[in-house]
């Protein structure tokens, strides 16, 4: 009998939750919280890992079409400009997209699947579970057309706004942020369904789910077809049956032989190869030159024309956004006595509507948010009664 284990990690905590079904659907263990050695597999067992997703950054670029391989050189090289740490510590995941669409991807840092790998690392050992996927736990909620899927619990709030999108935050900014996003999204939900709250004030449509006996009933009728897996490259989970051992050694030894032999002819190729690098070499100086006119000599082409493709992508403006208002949430929250009305992010610049009671409290938040390195600009205040309204014009500074 084939099982379905849904096993969810835990934010700041090594306590997880799980959940087994059989394959006509009944459940036989769970849903249950502890510790990951109290889970158990009593047969072959199918394994979904969920990871808090406000870990997770999701997102989509804009790149020709390439190869899988050189896809994974690119995307990179893409997101650099977007992200504030150094790529070199980030994990980047590859979504599919259909002819013409923007790629899926997803951001994570190493040293959190690391630590979730290591987390898991009984199961990966169990010969009777199959890892099927990694998933940030917002691509667990419900998908529904042009609809957005909200779930609240324990203060944290996990949204799901498409196929391989969605965000993860504090509940406190949830209301800011969904508002914030509509106004700077091209495609707006014509509905949003809540789960674990009961209202949301928002400029659209919203349902209230019934909530679940458990969230991990909800997650184990979404989970499959999801096409975001975190596991891949150097975090690739690879499963070989004991009973596949001896047909992968016979197969490893003809492979070495088709090695030797390809070897030998590839010896034969390295005059030929040899005798053309030198003509690519004044190719590639000749285009270079092109690119870069002022350029004395050629260094690095292959990185500087990288980072300058980097530079001319527009598809990331939704991940500046989300970027610019989790810096800027605790400044808000900080400044009690301000009240933001409207937030609009288009070009590249967040735009508030704010109520404040004192000029002096203006003045205030405007420094705050210049320490964190953004240029502010106000335009003319305005009073209604005992309140003053003004715009603020927030910009991250070009270094």
């Amino acid at each position: 009998m084939q099982q379905t284990l849904i096993i969810r990690l835990l934010a700041d905590t090594q306590e997880v939750e799980w959940l087994v079904q059989d394959d006509q659907g009944h459940i036989i263990q769970g849903p249950e919280k502890g510790q990951i050695n109290q889970v158990e597999c009593l047969e072959e067992c199918k394994v979904w890992v969920l990871v808090p997703g406000a870990d997770v950054l999701l997102t989509t670029v804009d790149l020709p079409k390439l190869s899988q391989a050189k896809l994974r050189k690119a995307v990179p090289f893409a997101l650099e400009e977007q992200l504030a740490d150094d790529v070199r510590n980030l994990h980047v995941a590859l979504g599919s997209a259909e002819e013409g669409a923007q790629l899926p991807v997803a951001v994570v840092s190493k040293a959190k699947m690391a630590a979730w790998l290591d987390q898991i690392t009984i199961l990966l050992k169990n010969p009777k579970c199959t890892i099927m996927a990694m998933l940030p736990d917002m691509l667990a909620l419900e998908l529904e057309a042009n609809t957005w899927s909200v779930l609240v619990e324990d203060q944290r709030a996990l949204v799901r706004s498409g196929t391989v999108n969605g965000f993860g935050c504090d509940a406190e900014n949830l209301s800011l942020l969904i508002q914030a996003l509509m106004n700077s999204e091209d495609i707006k939900p014509e509905k949003i369904n809540l789960i674990g709250v009961s209202e949301l004030e928002l400029d659209v449509e919203v349902s209230k789910k019934p909530t679940p006996p458990h969230t991990l009933n909800l997650f184990m009728s979404q989970i499959q077809g999801v096409g975001l897996d975190l596991l891949q490259d150097e975090f690739k989970v690879r499963h070989q049956p004991e009973q596949t051992q001896q047909l992968f050694k016979y197969a490893g030894a003809l492979a070495l032989a088709c090695i030797l032999i390809i070897t030998m002819a590839d010896i034969f190729k390295v005059s030929y190869l040899s005798s053309r690098e030198g003509k690519l070499e004044q190719q590639i100086a000749v285009v270079y030159k092109q690119i870069f006119p002022k350029s004395t000599s050629v260094i690095s082409p292959k990185k500087r024309i990288k980072r300058l493709l980097g530079t001319m992508q527009t598809s990331l403006s939704r991940t500046d956004f989300l970027s610019l208002v989790l810096e800027l949430g605790p400044v808000v929250r900080k400044n009690s006595k301000l009240t933001v009305r409207e937030a609009i992010f288009i070009n590249n610049e967040l735009q508030l509507r704010v109520e404040v009671t004192d000029f002096s409290v203006l003045d205030q938040f405007s420094e705050q948010v210049k320490a964190l390195g953004f240029t502010v600009k106000r335009s003319s205040a305005s009073k209604s009664g005992d309140l003053i309204q003004s715009r603020i014009m927030i910009k991250r500074e070009i270094a």
